[in-house]
């Protein structure tokens, strides 16, 4: 499979980090960037945030590309196929440094709202070395 990595350095840093949070985006334009927002604006820092989308033809490449350039916690991957949600989960954990993983769900922007705010789900799961 081929995919494009894009991060602050051009290389992922040695440090690894505390946790380690997987981001799937399927046509996110609308909702990637307060998502983003509200991960790296937490008081908690020790964690690299892995985005990756397949491909897609919206603007969530142009938006995470910004992120990207903006914390080096974020790592962004763009697939050129649609790996679909089971496979993506193995990557991303595959593809984490932290001693804990995180794959972080959007809820749709319908049911997701709370007082006009995306809700974002998180699970939490212990690395096994």
């Amino acid at each position: 499979m081929k995919y494009n990595v894009y991060s602050l350095y051009g290389k992922r840093t040695h440090r690894f980090p505390r946790v380690s949070i997987g981001l799937p985006v399927y046509y996110g334009e609308n909702f990637i960037d307060e998502a983003i927002s509200s991960l790296v604006s937490k008081t908690f820092n020790d964690f690299e945030l892995i985005i990756t989308d397949d491909a897609l033809t919206d603007r969530t490449q142009e938006i995470c590309k910004r992120w990207v350039a903006r914390d080096k916690r974020i790592v962004y991957y763009r697939n050129e196929v649609n790996l679909g949600a089971g496979r993506k989960f193995n990557w991303y954990f595959e593809r984490s440094r932290g001693d804990y993983f995180n794959r972080c769900l959007i809820l749709s922007l319908d049911q997701g709202k709370v007082n006009g705010k995306s809700r974002i789900s998180l699970r939490w799961q212990k690395k096994i070395a």
